[in-house]
């Protein structure tokens, strides 16, 4: 578990929301925020407005699970919080006096159970110690459309109906929000959660905003409040509503925050799939609230088993928590639409590519998939075949804001040289999964499409695709020229993929033909061996640099079990070069490229940018080797992220020169579950 104070930076809190359904955030000061509930991936609502959890206990002063409060009036005190996170759950501590509150908001990911997975909802558990009685009040405002203009609350029996009467066909924000309680004692429908003194502002005086405090007064006395139910007309109004439960003796309260959005647009044109089941957010918060103790139940249920099979292996707990974490992009960054279509963002926010492959990005990023959701991943495969290119080529990915527009890359033309053998592992990697013999046999004939493409880019035919100097593999910008170990090391990758392919379906030719390719590969790889490790291409530019990226198709035979890509010594060397030069060279992290004498290489981002994920999958292919120093260039890594609060937002690169994060990095990196590999490795194994 990752623990932070309400005074540490924190950037995003756990995303909470089931796959393709959107997310909030709690964030480390009880705040609601980064809200991508309403089909807005690209422009996240910072801050739910009239957001608040306020505990009144019978013999105590009440107090708010949150700091930094919007009221003017200064006789609440502030508690002492804490912020635990665990994805997908988030706990908060609150802490005043004797009296202590704990409250965990969590989102059902439960393994192989899809429809119980992607629910638009959240669940809240409030339990109160140090005090007999007392109340817990929620309240959420109305965010449904996307002007406020016609947004209303109605009460219903078990909470709040958030609408808006005006919102169009045509407006993404257009749906529905419920906040729904078992037994609620006090239900505040409507009313307005801002409080301008607007004499104040129209004489230009300096005025904070501010919420108002009376309804919570009244709830504090334990009495309702009267609000004002009606369509707003204007911008000076906010439609909050409030729910509050009465605890009892250290008992549970639990309430439910759900959201409907499913109206298709233009940048976005499907349906979700949690629209399949229900027809309002008032359905998928009564499922969540009605069956709330066994969806929390088995949504612990992987994490239990992912942290004993990580002690069998005697792997530390950082990198227990690391793991566990890592899954947040399933619910920040994840698609499921209405016709059953999967896909994983780039970034959520500011790359909103499907799918992209090369580079450490789907291939990392779902790896929590194959584990949890096998027959998503399927989904995945399918698509990614049916986008083929007439000549074998694979598309880096299937849209942008799109599952059907496929492009060739960022940098493209040329066309990358990574992907081909990528799409090749990732469907060995099914097969590994599944045993799903039936689906390989398929796919078989596409994929010796796949191999033919990647074999016409051997322009000099020594065994290995060619670069250009172009920009043409998952370092984009990177002008990597001739014979370049990255991508060599992936190709041989692949083709060990598909001999094995080809041996579990009895092609016995197409055995020896691959045989005979990897061997040829194979020493034409190993002649970039400079005696320490592997050159980063053929060019004069990058002579002698250590690429953190050279073991790249490495990492793939450590995942899959599969027979290493260069004699062992070779590799172990370069392990322990890349663990001495690269490693050294930041106090921060591991930057991608650096010279001979271990200097940072500033040619350009992809050289002096750290890359989380490629580290956290050398570490990978480190321990598989016996060189577990590898580990602690992992931790440094991962303590990074944690120092500048990117535990739940982990970026595509950091700078490697001063530790930080890039401004315009990439955010919510499909690569983030890189450390999955561990738990991954060792159950393909089994």
């Amino acid at each position: 578990m990752v623990v932070y104070g309400s005074r540490d930076v924190v950037v995003s809190g756990v995303p909470l929301g089931g796959m393709g359904a959107g997310k909030v955030e709690i964030n480390n000061k009880g705040k609601m925020i980064n809200i991508t509930i309403a089909n807005n991936w690209q422009n996240p609502i910072k801050t739910m407005p009239g957001f608040h959890i306020m505990i009144a206990p019978c013999d105590s002063p009440p107090f708010f699970a949150e700091v930094d409060l919007p009221f003017k009036d200064q006789f609440i005190k502030e508690p002492l919080l804490t912020y635990i996170g665990y994805y997908p759950f988030t706990r908060l501590r609150a802490e005043l006096d004797h009296v202590e509150s704990n409250i965990e908001f969590f989102s059902p990911i439960i393994r192989n159970d899809i429809d119980n997975s992607s629910l638009p909802a959240i669940g809240i558990e409030a339990m109160v110690s140090g005090s007999s009685e007392g109340l817990i009040a929620v309240s959420i405002t109305n965010l449904v459309g996307s002007s406020p203009i016609g947004r209303i609350n109605r009460k219903i029996s078990n909470g709040v109906f958030f609408e808006n009467k005006r919102a169009s066909s045509v407006d993404p924000r257009q749906g529905n929000m419920s906040l729904i309680a078992n037994n609620p004692s006090i239900i505040i429908p409507q009313f307005n959660s801002l409080d301008k003194p607007r004499r104040a502002l129209l004489s230009r005086a300096t005025v904070n905003d501010v919420e108002n405090i009376e309804p919570w007064i009244s709830i504090a006395r334990n009495k309702d409040y009267n609000g004002d139910i009606h369509e707003l007309s204007g911008f000076w109004e906010q439609a909050t509503g409030i729910i509050v439960s009465r605890y009892v003796g250290g008992e549970p309260v639990r309430f439910v925050f759900s959201w409907f959005f499913n109206n298709k647009w233009v940048y976005y044109p499907y349906g979700h799939y949690y629209a399949n089941h229900f027809r309002d957010s008032i359905e998928a918060a009564n499922h969540l609230l009605n069956n709330f103790e066994q969806l929390k139940t088995k949504t612990m249920e992987w994490q239990t088993e992912v942290e004993s099979e990580m002690k069998a292996m005697k792997l530390p707990k950082w990198l227990i928590d690391a793991v566990v974490n890592s899954a947040y992009i399933l619910s920040s960054s994840t698609w499921l639409t209405d016709d059953y279509r999967f896909g994983i963002l780039e970034a959520a926010t500011r790359f909103q590519l499907l799918n992209t492959i090369g580079g450490f990005t789907y291939e990392v990023g779902s790896l929590p998939i194959i584990y949890l959701f096998p027959n998503l991943e399927k989904l995945f495969l399918e698509m990614e075949i049916s986008k083929l290119r007439s000549d074998g080529y694979v598309p880096h990915d299937l849209g942008l804001y799109s599952l059907d527009s496929p492009s060739d890359g960022t940098t493209a033309p040329p066309r990358w040289k990574d992907t081909n053998p990528t799409l090749i592992l990732l469907a060995y990697r099914y097969y590994l999964r599944t045993r799903d013999t039936n689906f390989i046999k398929t796919i078989y004939s596409d994929l010796l499409r796949i191999v033919a493409w990647e074999e016409s880019q051997d322009l000099d035919k020594d065994g290995v695709p060619d670069c250009s100097g172009d920009g043409e593999t998952g370092f984009d910008i990177l002008p990597l020229i001739g014979r370049c170990s990255y991508v060599a090391s992936m190709h041989i990758a692949g083709l060990i993929a598909m001999r094995n392919i080809a041996q579990a379906l009895g092609f016995n030719d197409d055995v020896n033909r691959f045989n005979s390719m990897i061997s040829k590969a194979a020493k034409s790889f190993a002649e970039l061996f400079n005696g320490r490790f592997y050159d980063t291409d053929d060019s004069s530019l990058f002579s002698q640099t250590c690429f953190l990226a050279q073991l790249s198709g490495e990492w793939w035979s450590a995942l899959l079990g599969m027979d290493d890509i260069d004699d062992q010594s070779r590799i172990i060397s370069s392990l322990r070069w890349m663990l001495d030069l690269n490693g050294r060279s930041s106090r921060f992290c591991v930057p991608n490229m650096v010279d001979n004498h271990g200097n940072i290489v500033n040619f350009n981002a992809q050289t002096y940018s750290s890359w989380p994920r490629l580290v956290f999958a050398m570490s990978l292919v480190g321990h598989r080797h016996g060189v577990e120093q590898w580990l602690d260039l992992a931790k440094r890594e991962w303590d990074n992220l944690v120092r500048l609060g990117l535990v739940w937002d982990q970026p595509s690169r950091i700078n490697a020169v001063n530790g930080e994060a890039e401004e315009g990095y990439l955010d919510h990196y499909i690569g983030s579950p890189s450390l999955w590999g561990f738990i991954i490795s060792e159950v393909l194994r089994n």
